[in-house]
């Protein structure tokens, strides 16, 4: 086995493995990388957003690859899913965390076999089991199976590295390539400037929206961006140039804004919060404006999947020569790397 993550592996702790879509090979990329470390005898840790590694998807009943895990290794799990991983397994704490399918448990792998993953709902909650998994248990890399959209802020406050996870099932090659190379984009996005984060960190967790003007004074909205769109847009004077919201950006503020030639720099927590099109973000960028966050996500890498189980596959080689010439990171397929 070629060692493609060996060098992630030993230099960044934490990785979150995410994926655009089903099927586009989340599973696949964390089983190599739980393989990896393995090979370069790294204890792992296991945890997930939500819940992963069952046999079948509760969604479509289709089988779905497991998620095997070594000797040694210890992951999170509720008490209910424990009786459903095939590895021989040793309870070895139970933790205050509740989920809506029972407690949250931290176990230990004694005999490799498939594992079912689970984690705790809040942000708080999974810093803490990610810090016992390595305090307690003496774990060098924690895996986090995550959510497209549950991952960012657990993400950046984790420092993790992210991991992203495309494949045939979006479409046909240009679809999955121009899809793929929007998430890349936006998953990228920069930080927003020392000066104006400092009137942000002022404010934030008691406004829905701030409007910050040339001068970085900040004006207080209690409303959601969302809900008032129109409203916002037109207290968005000349003297504005920042616009930070807690909550999505979407299409819909977009064509508001640039409708009304309201061209300034929107903030968002982190690059989970941007919900457009490319058509969108085309324009918004053509417009001179911008878009920044809080807080920034480490992408390490993507891998591509050519399989494709609702409908036709890909040439394997063709796809992933195709992706690493239209992608600024390093680009993987774990089936032939």
């Amino acid at each position: 086995m070629n060692l493609i993550f060996e060098n992630l592996l030993k230099t960044h702790p934490i990785i979150t493995v995410i994926g655009m879509a089903k099927n586009t090979g989340k599973t696949t990329t964390l089983n190599r990388l739980i393989a990896e470390a393995e090979l370069i005898r790294c204890r792992i840790g296991l945890v997930s957003t939500g819940r992963d590694g069952e046999s079948t998807d509760v969604f479509t009943g289709r089988e779905k690859p497991r998620i095997y895990a070594q000797k040694g290794a210890y992951f999170a799990a509720t008490e209910e899913s424990l009786g459903l991983c095939e590895a021989k397994i040793q309870l070895r704490a139970m933790t205050e965390c509740l989920t809506s399918i029972g407690k949250v448990v931290i176990a230990e792998v004694t005999e490799p076999g498939a594992v079912e993953i689970c984690g705790p709902v809040s942000v708080d909650e999974m810093l803490d089991v990610v810090e016992q998994l390595r305090k307690e248990y003496g774990v060098k890399n924690v895996l986090i199976d995550g959510s497209i959209n549950r991952m960012a802020i657990a993400t950046t406050r984790l420092n993790a590295g992210v991991i992203l996870a495309t494949g045939a099932v979006l479409g046909d090659m240009k679809q999955v390539i121009e899809q793929t190379q929007l998430k890349v984009d936006l998953l990228q996005i920069q930080c927003l400037d020392a000066q104006t984060r400092t009137v942000v960190d002022r404010h934030r967790g008691r406004a829905g929206v701030l409007l910050i003007d040339k001068d970085r004074d900040a004006e207080v909205l209690d409303s959601s961006l969302l809900d008032n769109i129109s409203g916002v847009v037109e207290k968005i004077t000349g003297q504005v140039g920042y616009l930070y919201t807690s909550g999505s950006v979407t299409d819909m503020v977009i064509e508001e804004l640039l409708k009304k030639d309201k061209t300034v720099e929107i903030i968002v927590e982190d690059a989970s919060m941007v919900h457009i099109s490319g058509f969108s973000y085309e324009r918004w960028l053509a417009s001179g404006a911008n878009i920044t966050a809080v807080n920034k996500l480490n992408l390490l890498a993507v891998t591509c999947n050519s399989h494709n189980p609702m409908g036709n596959d890909f040439e394997p080689k063709e796809f992933l020569e195709a992706m690493r010439g239209s992608l600024n990171v390093p680009v993987y397929d774990v089936m032939i790397n």
